[in-house]
């Protein structure tokens, strides 16, 4: 165990002593496993704790030390494809800084940590030196003034002093620590269904139709399972072993003319079809929050192995069950022009 208060007075007098450093420094638990395996970095719980404490006593000082440790947590929010509340903190003490040759660390961090960082960190931490600077760097920022999305420095400061104090308040900083300790997660999400389930249902005329899972995922706000509908629409569960039909599409584009012109009905402005060269499979995005509601409706009967392929034609976003059987219907009806069924296993991972 070690005392916090202890080990944080020896990284701020030489916070790139690597023999002190170590312990806040990024490491994987496992060199050859990927996030997604469950592989984790064993150090950002006592980074984060560490930040913590530095949090309730820091000053311009300590600005190579918090520069230091955001090193850490922006590699480990690159491994795991998101960012984390310690990011945010480490962000909001350096922008309290106003250092002008921190503004394109902060504006980088933001837009290059990937999706969920970029909707996670707030603009505002690009405009403590006011617009002109930040406008300097990246001109196309002009649309969150537009929008008055940009707050006042003072007011801005005092909300994320007010959220970080909080979370003192909740869960105070604990005196001592194992560095390498890694805690459970707390609320871990547990997916209904995993890549390459086969699942089966029944429409409301009890016809039996089916679905594959190609992908699940966690979002910034939720998470989604990515399947393939199927042209299963039968009488029974038992699916055929040796193919299984899903929907695919060639078509690229849609030409259907100028259709503000008075002759929209000549030869001229007809709709006409481009062909892709490669079928795009059709998917249809399922939300978790929304699957919690209707998950008992589908049955797992099968697995098929992974389908690696990136040509898609994403179909819809849904939440219900009602809006789901509707796309699916409307797929086994023919009423999406340009859609036929493939068979899966032609486009499995060799």
């Amino acid at each position: 165990m070690i005392i916090l208060a202890d080990y944080l007075a020896q990284l701020k007098a030489d916070p790139f002593n690597t023999d002190i450093n170590q312990k806040v420094s990024f490491q994987l638990m496992q060199n050859d496993q990927s996030f997604w395996d469950g592989n984790r970095d064993k150090h950002a719980n006592f980074r984060q704790e560490v930040t913590r404490l530095l949090y309730q006593n820091f000053s311009i000082e300590d600005r190579q030390l918090i520069l230091m440790l955001l090193e850490q947590e922006t590699l480990n929010c690159k491994f795991i494809k998101n960012s984390s509340d310690n990011l945010l903190r480490l962000l909001f003490m350096l922008y309290t800084f106003k250092q002008a040759e921190d503004l394109e660390l902060l504006h980088s961090t933001k837009f290059g940590l990937g999706y969920n960082a970029t909707l996670n960190i707030d603009i505002n931490l690009l405009f403590g030196l006011g617009p002109e600077a930040i406008l300097a760097i990246d001109n196309t920022l002009q649309k969150y003034l537009d929008y008055k999305e940009v707050l006042s420095p003072e007011e801005f400061s005092q909300q994320q002093k007010t959220l970080w104090d909080q979370d003192i308040a909740d869960n105070p900083v604990p005196r001592q620590l194992i560095p390498d300790e890694v805690p459970e997660e707390k609320n871990q999400l547990q997916f209904f269904f995993n890549k390459g389930d086969v699942l089966v249902f029944e429409y409301e005329n009890k016809k039996i139709g089916s679905l594959l899972v190609a992908q699940s995922y966690e979002t910034f706000d939720d998470a989604e399972y990515i399947v393939y509908p199927s042209g299963v629409y039968q009488d029974n569960q038992e699916l055929p072993q040796d193919h299984f039909p899903i929907y695919g599409r060639k078509i690229k584009a849609i030409h259907m003319g100028n259709p503000f012109e008075q002759s929209i009905t000549s030869e001229a402005t007809e709709a006409s079809l481009e062909k892709s060269r490669n079928t795009m499979l059709v998917s249809i995005t399922i939300t978790h929050s929304g699957l919690q509601y209707f998950q008992d409706k589908l049955k797992v009967v099968g697995s098929i192995p992974s389908i690696i392929y990136k040509g898609t034609h994403h179909l819809a976003r849904v939440n219900n069950w009602k809006n789901l059987e509707m796309h699916l219907s409307n797929l086994n009806q023919g009423n999406y022009p340009g859609f036929e069924t493939v068979d899966a296993y032609d486009f499995l991972q060799e």
